[in-house]
């Protein structure tokens, strides 16, 4: 969970599988694993939508998550990161303005 500008929001972190070997994880090149990425992350919006979320905000790439909807929002901030990389998808005409802040535990993991 984080938090923007005070009130409750939702975020997505990276989509992560493991193929094969227990330290596999996802090459970038390898189609299969990119489409099962995606699938991941369209999974994860429709969850979402069907929890009645306003919308999603992630730190990314914004040539891969561009292609669902992300995108850097003007007035939606990550402090200490670059506009580019903090992305937001709103599902309606509503659109979060403010500072994001994380959970406290986000910070465990630096």
């Amino acid at each position: 969970m984080a938090e923007v500008g005070g009130a409750d929001a939702v975020t997505q972190g990276p989509p992560r599988h493991r193929a094969g070997r227990s330290d596999a994880g996802c090459n970038p090149r390898d189609p299969l694993c990119v489409s099962r990425g995606a699938a991941f992350v369209r999974a994860g919006l429709e969850a979402l939508r069907g929890l009645r979320a306003r919308g999603c905000v992630l730190l990314g790439e914004p040539e891969y998550y561009g292609r669902f909807g992300f995108a850097p929002r003007v007035g939606l901030t990550l402090p200490k990161v670059p506009m580019e990389y903090f992305l937001g998808l709103p599902f309606g005409e509503d659109v979060a303005r403010g500072v994001v802040t994380y959970d406290p535990a986000f910070e465990l993991f630096g």
